[in-house]
């Protein structure tokens, strides 16, 4: 069972009026136990333990359930393809087409052999084609989806990672001046990684950004006239931000918590370097959410498929028709399980490729559920700060306290 517990850092943190992300934007630090609460109404698990769900996304689930006769029982619930109302029109449009021509081959009565041997013949060639591109469709789509995940989604929570490990090297002091650097920090991360869908879906609205505490008033205020631009990019500009802060320690005004970073000649190009990395993640993730794979290219797979089901249909209502003619029952429901498998396996490829292709432009998609994402990077996070700075960590004794630099910038030294 999942145990969500989290504690306070240190007591004297709720002294700090500093934003919490999950709550509002004046939530205190003797707040933070309800983010566990939050996380709790929105997580659940279903049929079983075979799925785990963060609200309509699937966080996590079992392959062996998956890859067994349990999966007809994951077929009754909306993260089956065909629940989808895309799947279910193309089969309504299918059931209409073959309903059309059962009825008209009906009333023409029977068809002779030699012309059902020609549609049959044409049916099983469209059946190898379909089955050919489908492969290398498929292929493509996950491998696009894989990138955004891996290489997008995850570099981007990898460099955040390591930013926070180096900060709780760097402020490891049990003080408020501390505590705050390694939140700014953090806050700022996961934000970037909300606004990635905020972008992609092209949503300008950020007021639940800033009600769950990710998002000051007055950061909001800079980014709401830059969402309107098409060709700015939010998400990136939060890590012009990051690197900025790190400036700000390593030079800034002292009476405004600037020139605290330890040794900032060598240390400053460092945290710089993973905030450049933590970016390119992020543009690496939108080259493949806005270069999409040739339009041409889809659209003939779709055309095939497409044809390949009306012609399945015809060669299927022409068969049904003939067998009912013959009252051969056994022939009808042999027609019936090709006229359902085929174009039902085609389709449904089809679909789940073309969600692959850009998976975060659904708001509900199944495979990336970005509520959870951001969640578990703002616990792991926390993780890595209590572990090494004090009060708690580290456990070999206490951590070094750096001499504060003395402010000045390089041109005055």
């Amino acid at each position: 069972a999942f145990s969500h517990k989290m504690e306070l850092l240190s007591p004297d943190l709720a002294e700090m009026n500093v934003p919490l992300f999950s709550m509002g934007a004046s939530a205190r630090w003797d707040d933070r136990p309800k983010l566990d609460e939050e996380y709790q109404q929105h997580w659940r698990r279903s049929l079983g333990k075979t799925m785990s769900h963060y609200k309509k996304s699937v966080w996590k689930y079992k392959a062996e359930s998956i890859v067994g006769p349990r999966v007809f029982w994951v077929c009754m619930t909306s993260q089956w393809i065909h629940t989808r109302r895309s799947t279910i029109f193309d089969t309504f449009t299918l059931a209409v087409c073959f309903g059309t021509f059962l009825l008209f081959f009906l009333a023409s009565g029977e068809i002779p052999a030699e012309q059902t041997s020609r549609l049959k013949d044409l049916t099983q060639d469209f059946h190898g084609l379909c089955t050919f591109l489908l492969g290398f469709y498929m292929n493509t789509c996950l491998g696009r989806w894989w990138a955004i995940r891996a290489d997008g989604i995850g570099g981007l929570w990898g460099q955040i990672d390591d930013l926070t490990m180096l900060l709780g090297c760097y402020f490891p002091r049990n003080d408020a001046a501390d505590r705050a650097v390694h939140e700014r920090f953090l806050r700022w991360g996961v934000l970037s990684h909300e606004l990635i869908y905020k972008q992609v879906q092209e949503c300008s609205d950020f007021s639940d950004l800033v009600q769950r505490g990710l998002l000051l008033e007055e950061e909001r205020l800079v980014l709401q006239p830059l969402a309107s631009q098409h060709l700015c990019s939010l998400p990136q500009v939060v890590w012009c931000w990051q690197v900025s802060f790190v400036g700000h320690l390593a030079y800034g005004d002292p009476a405004q918590g600037g020139s605290r970073l330890p040794h900032p000649v060598t240390v400053m190009p460092q945290l710089m370097g993973l905030c450049m990395k933590a970016r390119d993640s992020i543009g690496l993730l939108f080259t493949y959410t806005e270069s999409q794979v040739p339009m041409r290219y889809l659209q003939v797979i779709s055309i095939i498929v497409w044809t390949h089901n009306f012609i399945q249909c015809l060669n299927s209502a022409v068969t049904i028709s003939n067998a009912w003619l013959r009252d051969e029952p056994a022939d009808i429901a042999v027609e019936l399980i090709f006229l359902i498998a085929y174009p039902m396996v085609y389709l449904a490829l089809l679909r789940v490729g073309a969600g692959m292709l850009c998976p975060l432009q659904d708001k509900n998609d199944v495979d990336l559920p970005h509520g959870a994402f951001s969640y578990w990077m703002l616990r792991e996070n926390r993780s890595f700060s209590e572990a090494s700075c004090l009060p708690r960590g580290p456990p070999y004794g206490k951590p070094p306290l750096w001499k504060a630099p003395t402010g000045e910038r390089p041109s005055d030294m």
